[in-house]
């Protein structure tokens, strides 16, 4: 048993206890997926499999307590502001010798509004705009692709 101590924002100390957490990948009595945790981009492979966004993310919003500094998969992104009016911003990490990989912004029809291509880079990490402004208000998803893997997120466009 662990005992982990994190202070927040305001300065108040807050406790929790860590039991070998990956037998079960997660524990949810010690997750809050309402945690407010900082924006920085700093990804951890959480040992049930996930990437997330830092270490704050996995053990306090996912109740993933062991982790390490990097991603699980051959890329993970994040975007923001969500909701969005001008532009997304994604920040897209990869792992070294990533490839090139496919950006798809798609509509709730599944007709695709925005494509284009993007290079792995190994600088970290990484950030793309992509130019929402000409979207009509709605719910909108943006898949990367590669080669052996891809992935899906949702965001807003507010008018």
């Amino acid at each position: 048993m662990t005992l982990i101590r994190h202070e927040n924002k305001n300065g108040t100390n807050w406790y929790f206890f860590s039991i070998n957490l990956c037998e079960s990948s997660t524990n949810e009595t010690l997750s809050n997926p309402f945690y407010q945790c900082n924006e920085d981009f700093a990804p951890v492979c959480g040992c049930d499999g996930s990437t997330y966004r830092n270490s704050c993310v996995a053990q306090f919003q996912a109740g993933v307590f062991q982790y390490y500094s990097g991603i699980c998969s051959p890329f993970y992104f994040y975007v923001y502001p969500n909701p969005a009016s001008e532009y997304l911003r994604l920040r897209l990490q990869f792992q070294p010798g990533g490839g090139r990989v496919s950006l798809f912004v798609f509509n709730s029809y599944g007709e695709v509004k925005i494509q284009s291509q993007l290079a792995a880079s190994n600088e970290f990490p990484l950030f793309y705009d992509v130019p929402v402004l000409g979207l009509k208000p709605g719910v909108y998803y943006i898949r990367l692709e590669s080669a052996t893997y891809s992935d899906i997120k949702r965001f807003v466009i507010i008018g």
